[in-house]
């Protein structure tokens, strides 16, 4: 008890240097990481399904772990209280004045007894290189950053970041927009089909707004660096919080993740999903129960750079926003159940998507049916020290009448089981396997004539041409088994295996429904599917591992970042005499063996 008092002395002392920050911490911050585990431990309270979380948050959750009581395998280890204390001075408010070591300046400045402002403004610098060796492709990206942040007052936080720099990524062309060989597939519309070869399967995410510049012709606006190119993106936030955090706001633009029963898992809003500009809210007035609302403008992929009517061509129809409510309830570290509803609506004046306590599946009701309504819902069981049991489900579109109901097209839904367990004998050590299910023409949605514009608009569930919800493409699955740990202060290492099967959305053996761009055919909806039987299926097997680590080359912070893995990948076709699906290649379905390298750093992190 003596220790206990002692600790709740000191970090209550140690609280006092930190400013009270309310700007949120970036969904690839490794604290979540370590949240995640602490929860399964049972080592702090039960934390928000909305991320990402502000500094305060974090900060609080961290005191909470390091006071924490529970004893036995499911408690503290010296090495890991270090890896905790470590991570929790990077959110420290530093000295005043210009800092080389953090390469910085801080700022504070008193307007009274209970106001006063500060000032941080910080640059920093990131490299990342990947490449394969068959065929030979490279990724690469460089960017500086400059960030400004700080408080007014002791509720309300800013913070801007402005990155910029040169970037270049390898794609392979699996199919050319018009091409006569192979017509198209039911519903999908007529692009450009690539595969991004330096990275792994279902990892790339677009990391520049709107379009980027090639450097031989910096007046040219294009949607792909092909070339060596310049990028650049602006994510920003105003955030307010009350009553400890039991309201909060933000309006920003970054990136969010929603109902996810694991990090990066959800079906719903994953945080691999594109930044949009948004206004957040969440209320928690118990402990067991919570609100919490996002609505916001999606942005649109500008596939034709300046062809045609240039920008207004490219986006007039994907003039869209979208809103996700979600409702949560728990039982300590034992019980959690959610459940939500998400709207794509096209960009006007909308109450009643704007007000977070009402139901956006009823409201569709009362102003007609012009909207792509999902529903979804999460729940888990935990056994605290040892793991969790959960299951996920986005409903898209379905009709418990219609036979037979899994074959069935119209049946668009996509689930996920999952177990997360802590393994005792590594500091902060997780083991995740979890199955996913993505169902043809889930997250798709055909162009919808509405009143509100003159234009018919895209309301599929994407964002700037990426999806919004789990980042898989339709009509696929996955098998995912990982292990991440945290040995030592500033090391994290994580070793995984996928399979991941899903249709082909190109060539002659093309699967309706197995991309964003298809679009139900509702004069059709007898239409069935028949998973891996039903036209090409690529199957991929992931093997990788890799780690950061945090280090100083003198005065300056370096974070390094290393990752190797092998994949292999085939398709398959519908055997026609046996019922069954076979191995099989051509020159349009190719099998590839390839060992992929990544490498990266930030200087000042």
């Amino acid at each position: 008890m003596k220790k206990f008092i002692v600790a709740v002395c000191v970090f209550f002392q140690l609280a006092l240097v930190f400013s009270q920050n309310f700007v949120s911490v970036p969904l690839d911050d490794e604290v979540y990481f370590i949240l995640e585990n602490a929860q399964i431990r049972g080592l702090c309270s039960p934390l928000s399904g909305a991320k990402p979380y502000s500094r305060d948050v974090v900060l609080n959750a961290i005191d909470e772990i390091l006071s924490s009581e529970v004893k036995g395998f499911a408690g503290l280890t010296e090495r890991e209280r270090e890896v905790l204390l470590k991570v929790r001075s990077s959110f420290e408010t530093p000295e005043e004045g210009w800092d080389w070591e953090r390469f910085a300046y801080f700022g504070r400045e008193s307007f009274s007894d209970d106001f006063e402002t500060t000032l941080d403004l910080a640059l920093s610098w990131d490299s990342f290189l990947t490449v394969t060796d068959s065929p030979r492709d490279f990724g690469t990206t460089n960017f500086g950053t400059v960030s400004v942040s700080g408080d007014l007052g002791n509720s309300f936080s800013y913070d801007f970041n402005l990155s910029a720099g040169a970037l270049s990524i390898d794609r392979k062309l699996l199919q050319e927009a018009g091409n006569s060989d192979y017509p198209g597939l039911d519903g999908v519309t007529d692009v450009d089909i690539y595969e991004v070869t330096p990275y792994f399967p279902y990892t790339f995410t677009k990391m520049w707004d709107s379009a980027i510049f090639k450097l031989s012709n910096l007046a040219a606006y294009n949607n792909w660096p092909s070339g060596l190119s310049f990028g650049y993106v602006i994510e920003s936030e105003m955030d307010l919080s009350l009553w400890d955090n039991r309201v909060s706001m933000r309006f920003g633009r970054l990136r969010r993740e929603s109902g996810a029963m694991t990090n990066g898992g959800s079906l719903v809003l994953n945080g691999t999903a594109r930044p949009f500009l948004g206004i957040d809210m969440t209320f928690r007035p118990m402990s067991w129960f919570e609100l919490s609302s996002v609505t916001g403008i999606l942005e649109y992929f500008n596939r034709d750079g300046l062809k045609g009517e240039g920008l207004k061509g490219s986006s007039k129809n994907k003039q869209a926003a979208y809103t996700n409510t979600m409702l949560e309830f728990r039982y300590k570290n034992y019980f959690h159940f959610d459940f939500g509803s998400t709207v794509i609506w096209s960009k006007r004046f909308e109450l009643g998507y704007l007000f977070p306590i009402n139901s956006d599946f009823f409201y569709q009701n009362n102003i007609g049916d012009f909207d792509n309504l999902g529903l979804f819902a999460n729940g888990f069981v935990q056994w605290p020290g040892v793991g969790k049991l959960w299951g996920s489900l986005f409903v898209d579109e379905f009709n418990l009448k219609s036979k037979p109901f899994f074959n069935l097209d119209r049946n668009m839904y996509a689930f996920q089981t999952g177990v997360q367990a802590n393994i005792p004998w590594l500091p902060f050590a997780t083991f995740t396997a979890k199955y996913t299910k993505i169902e043809p023409y889930c997250y798709t949605h055909p162009f919808t004539d509405t009143p509100y514009s003159d234009y018919d608009v895209d309301t599929d569930y994407t964002n700037n041409g990426e999806g919004l919800g789990y980042y898989l493409d339709p009509n696929s699955d996955e098998i995912l088994v990982r292990l991440e740990t945290m040995p030592v202060p500033g090391m994290k290492f994580h070793g995984q295996y996928q399979m991941i099967r899903h249709g082909a959305d190109f060539g002659y053996l093309g699967v309706d429904g197995s991309s964003y761009d298809s679009s139900m055919n509702y004069s059709n909806l007898s239409a069935t599917k028949y998973f891996l039987l039903d036209g090409a299926y690529e199957w991929f097997h992931i093997f990788k591992a890799g780690g950061v680590f945090s280090l100083k080359l003198g005065p300056v912070p370096v974070d390094l970042f290393g990752e190797a893995g092998f994949v292999y990948s085939y398709f398959t076709k519908p055997d026609g005499t046996s019922g069954k699906f076979v191995k099989f290649e051509d020159n349009v379905y190719e099998t590839s063996k390839r060992m992929i390298f990544s490498f990266g750093f930030t200087l000042y992190p």
